[in-house]
């Protein structure tokens, strides 16, 4: 991206370049790798490098009134309504637990107002 804005890096060979690297390392939250199969259930193709996994599915009209459902109660802040759906539509979902068990979520909202707490 930096050469394609024709600009330069800066480092040591090249003082006088446009944009500084720094490597930080991994942050809270981000990941070097992502899991594409949800499921146990997989078996493999002709091809070594392909899986094939078979997962449960949802009607079409479930999972539109289920996403009507989320969004309500997304945009409501009403967050045990919104694990509840997400726990019963997705079978292998598990909420992301945080230090002593309690929801990463539920230390976002303030306990009194239930507005989420900018950061």
């Amino acid at each position: 991206m930096i050469h394609l804005s024709e600009l330069k890096v800066r480092d040591e060979e090249h003082p006088d370049g446009d944009v500084v690297i720094e490597v930080v390392g991994l942050r809270p939250g981000e990941k070097l790798d992502e899991e594409l199969l949800i499921g146990e259930d997989v078996e493999g193709t002709l091809h070594s490098l392909i899986m094939r996994a078979y997962e449960h599915e949802l009607s079409w009209g479930l999972l539109q009134e289920s996403l009507t459902e989320l969004d309500l109660a997304s945009q409501s802040f009403n967050c045990e309504k919104v694990l509840a759906l997400l726990t019963s539509l997705v079978r292998e979902y598990a909420p992301a637990l945080h230090g002593d068990g309690e929801l990463l979520w539920r230390m976002m909202v303030e306990p009194k107002s239930g507005n989420v707490a900018l950061h």
